[in-house]
Parts: C-alpha cells; sequence; structure tokens
C-alpha cells in the first residue's frame, strides 16, 4: 500500500462492530486536502460516547467540523438539520453525518481526565469486598461513557457516593453492597461488561446484559471469556447472541481461599475483572497478568495496595516529593 493522503468528499461508515473506525477517520479529516464529510451508515451504531470523547478532543486542539441530523426514516433527500454535536446523545445509521474542514492540529494545555473504565474495577472493589474503596480524579460530568458505571451499580443496589465539592473533579467512594440482579443495555459501555458480569455473579437473581453482541470481536471473546471463566468459580452464565445472562449466587456467593486457575484471555479487561473474584475470597491465578499493561500498568501495585488496606494515592504523592 502506499498512501496518498485524504483527498475529502463523501464517504459513509458502519458502526455495527466498533466506533473506532468513525473516531480514526475523524482524527484524519483535517489533513485532507479538501472538506470531507462523514456520514454514518449500517444497521447500528456502537460505542458512541467515544465518538463525543473524539469531537471534544478535536474541538480542544482547534479543528473546525460540523455535526448535522436527519430522522433517517425521511428517506435519502430528507434535509440535514445542523446541531450542537453536544446534544447527540445516541446516534442511527443515516441520521448523523460530520464534516470535516482542513485544519491545523493546534498545540496547547490539556488536562487529562481520570479513567472511569480503570476505575471500574477498583470501584467493584468497594462493592464486593469488605472494606469501601474510594477513587479521587473522577469527573462525574464527563463524555466518558464508562460513567454509566454509576447508574448500573446503584440500579443493583450498591452504595456509592460521590462526594460533593465545588469543582468538577470529584472522590466517588464505593462501599460494601448487598446487589440485585438488572436487565442493562450496555451498547454505549461494552468496556464494563466484564466488571458488570463479575459484580452479577454476586447479586441476587439474574442479571442480563444486553446490546453487545460486536464483544465477540474485541481482544478476546468478551462474551465467551466471561461465561467460561466464571464457571470455574460456579456461576452459571448463559452466552446470547448480544450479551449475557448471569445467574447471580446472591450473599451465599463466597470462594473461601479456593484456588482458580483462571484464563484472562490475553485481554486486560477480562484480567482485571476476574481479578475481582479475589473480593470473594479466591485465591486468583491468572496465565497472563500483564495483560493489564495495555491500558492500567500501575494495576497490580494498585491492586496490592487495596489488599493491604493502604492509601496508593498518598504513596505515590511521596514517591514523588
Amino acid at each position: 500500500l502506499e498512501a496518498s493522503g485524504l483527498n475529502g468528499g463523501t464517504v459513509g461508515i458502519g458502526l455495527d462492530e466498533s466506533s473506532q473506525y468513525l473516531s480514526g477517520l475523524l482524527l484524519a479529516a483535517p489533513q485532507a486536502r479538501a472538506p470531507l464529510t462523514i456520514e454514518i451508515t449500517g444497521r447500528q451504531v456502537v460505542s458512541w460516547p467515544y465518538v463525543g470523547l473524539t469531537l471534544q478532543t478535536m474541538r480542544d486542539f482547534g479543528i473546525r467540523f460540523d455535526v448535522s441530523e436527519r430522522a433517517p426514516e425521511a428517506g435519502p433527500d430528507a434535509p440535514w438539520r445542523a446541531v450542537d454535536w453536544h446534544s447527540v446523545k445516541a446516534a442511527r445509521p443515516g441520521g448523523v453525518r460530520f464534516r470535516v474542514r482542513p485544519s491545523t492540529w493546534r498545540p496547547g494545555r490539556y488536562t487529562v481526565e481520570g479513567d472511569w473504565s480503570g476505575a471500574s474495577y477498583l470501584l467493584a472493589a468497594g462493592i464486593l469486598g469488605e472494606r469501601p474503596v474510594a477513587v479521587s480524579g473522577l469527573r462525574p460530568d464527563t463524555l466518558q461513557g464508562d460513567r454509566a458505571l454509576l447508574d448500573i451499580v446503584r440500579s443493583m443496589g450498591a452504595d456509592v457516593e460521590v462526594e460533593p465539592g465545588v469543582e468538577r473533579v470529584r472522590r466517588v467512594t464505593a462501599r460494601p453492597s448487598t446487589l440485585r440482579g438488572v436487565d442493562v443495555d450496555m451498547s454505549s459501555c461494552p468496556d464494563l461488561v466484564p466488571t458488570v458480569a463479575v459484580l452479577a455473579a454476586a447479586a441476587e437473581g439474574d442479571t442480563r446484559i444486553r446490546g453487545v453482541a460486536h464483544l465477540r470481536i474485541k481482544e478476546s471473546d468478551r462474551i465467551a471469556a466471561p461465561a467460561r471463566e466464571l464457571a470455574k468459580a460456579g456461576v452459571t452464565v448463559d452466552e446470547r447472541d448480544d450479551g449475557l445472562i448471569v445467574h447471580g449466587r446472591g450473599s451465599d456467593f463466597r470462594l473461601n481461599g479456593r484456588v482458580l486457575e483462571l484464563s484472562a484471555w490475553g485481554d486486560h479487561r477480562m484480567a482485571m475483572s476476574l481479578t475481582l473474584l479475589e473480593c470473594r475470597g479466591a485465591d486468583v491465578r491468572l496465565d497472563h497478568p500483564e495483560a493489564v499493561d495495555k491500558s492500567f500498568p500501575a494495576f497490580w501495585a494498585t491492586w496490592a495496595a487495596l489488599r493491604a488496606g493502604r492509601d496508593r494515592a498518598a504513596e505515590r504523592r511521596g514517591g514523588e516529593a
């Protein structure tokens, strides 16, 4: 292949399996020789919040773009209506398009938000374990899709508190809780599925996770992987075409020192999620613990601090002094 750059024009892109293809094209579009119009095609749209993060980053670094909407059922000749991209909370194929003009990325100061994906494992540990866990540096008003963890675990009955304050960045505390099963569409926050599956194992009743058929083609098959690994812990999980049904064990889900030889499936999210079984007394032994390096290289140091009841944030501050 010989790259020669983008000429601009109009293209269609499907989001049936991932929003990453659209994000990549949006990030490249400012370098096109002429304006590039991108229309969403396909059958469905998954992982939409990540598109919002992409657009916010583009805006933060000076890239100009327009977003338009129309009713997909109105047909291909229906007029487009310009909208504020913040107002597009979800999208349907044929209903949203982007127009990116040639632009120059502009440098500047940028504050990186706390990561709700990484925080999800720590907050889940607070819910499943015997002591509260507090995570600082999170923004409840974030565009990150995995902020949905708050809503999901609260619907399951978890005691999770966002501390009040005048700044956007807050501390979130999760406390040991009795959980109940729920029915939840996770198409907008698929990275949370392995974590929610482990939480569901300790819930009273069944939990239905749906809208995530595209998880079959992630770093691992994130529908099959949780089902097969949780089975080793005595949890019954039914695979469905678009998700899972986890038959919760409730408060009786205690593993009492049981050794679990588990596979991370080479997947960082599976490795961190399965480690949560330690909160129910398991001795978890993963085949590839290094998988966490992809997104959370400090996970094992942080997990060791949680085990010991130490303040990991204070330790890091001390090391930087």
